[in-house]
């Protein structure tokens, strides 16, 4: 009977060693969609979506912190994003350039036109080769450009306001204040 005691103690102890462990290497929920990088804006360029706005390239960025979103109009989780975005760049004033990926020319030029546009510049990237040049891995995903065009941060998945007001806008207002 003392056996089944000793052994049953380990175990226990053990499993909440595991669990505290396990713990310390997983970051905040809010914080496991960013990634902290720093590398240069890639040297590719996305032409424009359509003739009366400028495309994506690395002359869009400097002397200015930028939000790239990379954007379809069959993804759901960007519809969802979208909304975001458009507060962002008129409540908070953030230069923010899209790239649509993947699409239809006419289906994003119509979707933007009924739902806004949050955007100063929109590439488009019909074959993928411009999102495989920043590392796409999925959409929506961002990247937050410095003023010296260099990527800061990635975020995967749609905002929530929380996101914003806690994470991208202080992330934001720390890249204004770098010299």
């Amino acid at each position: 009977m003392k056996k089944w005691y000793v052994w049953m103690s380990l175990i226990v102890v053990g499993a909440g060693a595991l669990i505290y462990i396990l713990l310390q290497f997983v970051q905040p929920q809010s914080m496991r969609a960013f990634r902290e990088v720093s590398y240069a804006v890639p040297d590719v360029t996305a032409p424009p979506l359509h003739t009366n706005v400028s495309g994506v390239g690395p002359d869009t960025f400097g002397n200015r912190v930028t939000l790239v979103s990379f954007f379809a109009t069959w993804c759901g989780p960007c519809h969802m994003n979208h909304g975001m975005l458009k507060i962002m760049a008129q409540r908070y004033n953030l230069n923010i350039v899209g790239i649509n990926l993947r699409d239809q020319t006419a289906m994003a030029q119509i979707w933007l036109m009924q739902n806004g546009n949050p955007y100063s510049s929109i590439g488009s990237d019909p074959q993928g080769s411009v999102a495989a040049a920043w590392g796409v891995q999925g959409i929506p995903q961002m990247f937050l450009v410095d003023k010296h065009k260099k990527v800061r941060f990635i975020h995967t998945g749609p905002l929530t306001e929380k996101r914003i007001d806690e994470i991208i806008l202080p992330l934001v207002r720390r890249l204004e204040a770098e010299s």
